[in-house]
């Protein structure tokens, strides 16, 4: 009997081992060798612009409530809904892709972000890289330092003021009879300022940063569904960092954070931070 209940009991574990592998490695790989943008600021200026680009008539009565913005500041493993613009118009959706094989929501922590390197062979991100891709209009994203042991939070955001167009996957998910549309940002290698400003020293591939479409056209590539694979990899590239400034702000972690507010994207000093990040 004992021998029997044994073998019932490893029998049952390698299902479970099968069901949650994909999970797992998932969930191993984002939180071991990846650090992506997992902060952002999206307000109702930056959808307002990005319509505008798309030339598409907004219904913000209607919009609007089903969102969670404005977000001055939000983590994305809080799951936020944002509007994103697809090839058949604008969706509301919560930032933490589900696939369509998920069995409940665990894994939209961790597919917060998709490297474009990767994202037409993780079964996550796959069919929605080859059919179902998305832009998110923020007005900027955070990032933290790393000084003598300590962590600095930086807001980065363009040059020119414009908002950012961010590339990004979606899909729609059953869970449980509910239908649920859900997004991921896709990131690139750091450029020069993210490289020396993204600076977490247990980065094994080096600093990330969103992709950001620069212009109208890249945007509109981007929602085609006339690409191959090596265009849509030919839109992942840096954004170039003379066209971004940043700022230090507020705390974003921990007892000192004011929460999402418009004061958390002021420019915040800390005497002791030495930075200079514009030094060739």
């Amino acid at each position: 009997m004992p021998v029997r209940v044994l073998w019932l009991f490893l029998f049952l574990a390698y299902q479970i081992f099968l069901i949650d592998s994909r999970l797992f490695f998932n969930y191993f790989y984002t939180k071991v060798f990846i650090t992506m943008c997992y902060d952002i600021n999206a307000k109702k200026r930056a959808l307002l612009k990005l319509a505008e680009v798309r030339s598409i008539q907004l219904e913000l009565d209607l919009i609007l409530p089903k969102t969670n913005l404005p977000l001055y500041h939000s983590s994305g493993f809080s799951h936020p809904k944002l509007p994103i613009f697809t090839a058949d118009g604008i969706k509301v959706a919560a930032w933490g892709l589900l696939p369509f094989w998920a069995k409940d929501k665990k894994i939209m922590n961790n597919t917060l972000n998709a490297r474009s390197e990767t994202m037409f062979k993780k079964n996550a991100f796959r069919q929605s890289a080859k059919s179902k891709r998305c832009v998110i209009s923020i007005d900027g994203f955070y990032e933290h330092h790393h000084f003598q042991g300590k962590t600095y939070p930086f807001y980065i955001y363009r040059s020119d003021l414009e908002p950012m167009a961010l590339g990004g996957l979606y899909t729609n998910c059953t869970l449980n009879g509910e239908t649920l549309t859900t997004f991921s940002i896709v990131t690139c290698k750091g450029n020069e300022l993210l490289s020396k400003l993204h600076n977490n020293p247990k980065l094994s591939f080096g600093a990330r940063m969103p992709v950001i479409l620069p212009d109208a056209k890249t945007i509109g590539l981007w929602l085609s569904d006339d690409l191959s694979t090596e265009d849509v990899h030919a839109l992942t590239i840096p954004f170039p960092a003379n066209a971004l400034i940043y700022h230090t702000v507020n705390r974003l972690r921990g007892k000192a954070y004011i929460g999402n507010v418009p004061d958390i994207e002021k420019p915040f000093e800390y005497p002791e931070l030495i930075y200079d990040f514009d030094d060739e």
